[in-house]
């Protein structure tokens, strides 16, 4: 499971570092909770990896590419400004949305400092939803929600996501000292 380094930063920072230890909502199964451990971490590009305890029910995700001007869903769990998760209805204004309707406003987008690997959507989306993916008309995934700023919400993009992905199932070279000197 792919979520944002700053969803789950408290448990990463943990004494153990990268091996702390949470629960996550199952899809589908809001009330049979399922527990994850951190495996990989990035703060730098806010990703984090998690591997869940047990299988659940979803199906796996289809990457695809970000256009300029293309129409995203964005899907989270916004918080109310009381901080907490929201039950949706009538009732809640529209920024409060589980699933929200957009357009993608730049696919490469690079106007903030120290920030690559992100694209950005039109409008902002409610706090809670970090982490949660950005898919295209064809439910593909075409990033991850990260931040807000100026307005817009910035994502993930997701080559950024499979880069991750797949730096984290190739296992680390392990250092080798042989007759005094350190081998790769």
């Amino acid at each position: 499971m792919l979520t944002n380094y700053h969803v789950v930063q408290d448990y990463a920072e943990l004494s153990d570092g990268d091996e702390g230890t949470l629960t996550v909502a199952s899809p589908g199964h809001l009330d049979k909770p399922v527990k994850a451990k951190i495996i990989k971490t990035d703060p730098v590009t806010d990703m984090a990896l998690l591997k869940l305890d047990k299988e659940i029910d979803a199906q796996p995700v289809t990457f695809a590419n970000a256009k300029d001007n293309q129409i995203v869903y964005t899907i989270g769990f916004p918080k109310n400004s009381a901080g907490e998760l929201v039950l949706l209805d009538e009732d809640f204004p529209s920024t409060y949305n589980t699933i929200a309707k957009s357009r993608v406003f730049n696919s490469q987008d690079s106007d903030v400092p120290g920030k690559k690997g992100i694209g950005s959507i039109v409008k902002s989306v409610a706090q809670g939803n970090s982490g949660g993916p950005v898919l295209d008309q064809n439910n593909r995934v075409i990033g991850m929600m990260t931040f807000v700023y100026g307005g817009r919400t910035y994502y993930i993009t997701s080559k950024t996501l499979q880069s991750f992905i797949k730096e984290s199932a190739t296992p680390a070279k392990k250092q080798v000292v042989v007759a005094g000197k350190v081998a790769n």
